[in-house]
């Protein structure tokens, strides 16, 4: 077999068989990035896009004990201070999760915030909102 049909041969086997779950890391071939277990809040904001002189509305950076807490139930569980919380979720790819109380609501929908991660770190971010002072998004930081 001539080099450039190998090539090609392992090419077309690699997208046949790759990634296809969601949550799936193409890099890692079918091992799924989950976001199962618990992650430690490094910083939550709210900031506003448009304003310069004051970009962040709201700045929570986390202590030790914060956490955001995946379950395999599609249930995750939320510390920061001494606010509690539960959210439901799903991963709707490996760089898009429906987070609820996350982000704009259309017609009783949560729409789906950007989800970037490696193995170590997570970062969710809202799509954005329109408001009277310019577009406002909410950026949550995790760490492992």
């Amino acid at each position: 077999m001539r080099p450039q049909h190998l090539l090609i041969t392992i090419l077309l086997f690699s997208m046949i068989t790759g990634c296809k779950n969601p949550g799936c890391d193409p890099a890692n071939m079918n091992v799924p990035m989950s976001l199962e277990g618990k992650w430690q809040v490094v910083q939550d904001s709210i900031s506003n896009s448009m304003l310069r002189t004051s970009a962040i509305t709201t700045n929570y950076i986390g202590t030790a004990g914060d956490y955001f807490d995946f379950r395999n139930d599609s249930v995750c569980y939320t510390k920061e201070g001494n606010v509690y919380d539960t959210l439901a979720y799903r991963l709707v790819s490996s760089k898009s999760i429906v987070l609820q109380k996350f982000g704009l609501i259309v017609n009783g929908t949560v729409e789906p915030s950007i989800l970037s991660r490696t193995p170590t770190t997570a970062n969710i971010t809202t799509q954005n909102i329109l408001s009277p002072g310019g577009t406002i998004f909410r950026e949550v930081k995790l760490k492992r």
